[in-house]
């Protein structure tokens, strides 16, 4: 990557986190959090698009990944944790959520929406571009 994308991405960082007040809450240690999570499986009504990829940075920005037409389509997020709730807003569009989490045996992310439930997989752990 070269610096000019690096910086850009830092940009958009900032910009995403100081699109709206978010309360970061340090209740949590998020670092197992930290990577790129592949969707292995969902509850069919939750309507996950196959391949979905959650890219978690250390910044409070989430990438989320899907793939549209063989392309890879990203919208970012901003997330926080706290207790157990995994938040999320998208400040380019009026749309939050929260979601229950739990790390699984195997390093599993799984996401409960009320009982309808999302398994993730790392892909990919701590790479240095997540570190400040």
């Amino acid at each position: 990557m070269t610096s000019a994308t690096h910086a850009h991405r830092r940009a958009t960082s900032e910009a995403l986190r100081n699109e709206k007040d978010i309360v970061y809450s340090t209740t949590m240690s998020t670092d197992w959090l930290l990577g790129i999570w592949r969707l292995m499986r969902a509850d069919a009504s939750l309507d996950f698009a196959p391949g979905v990829r959650m890219e978690f940075l250390i910044d409070g920005v989430l990438r989320y990944h899907v793939d549209v037409g063989g392309q890879d389509q990203v919208v970012d997020l901003v997330y926080r944790v706290d207790a157990e709730v995994l938040y999320t807003d998208n400040p380019a569009a009026p749309h939050s959520m929260s979601v229950r989490i739990e790390r699984g045996v195997g390093d599993v992310l799984l996401l409960d929406f009320g009982g309808a439930q999302a398994m993730l997989v790392r892909e990919v752990e701590h790479p240095e571009r997540y570190i400040q």
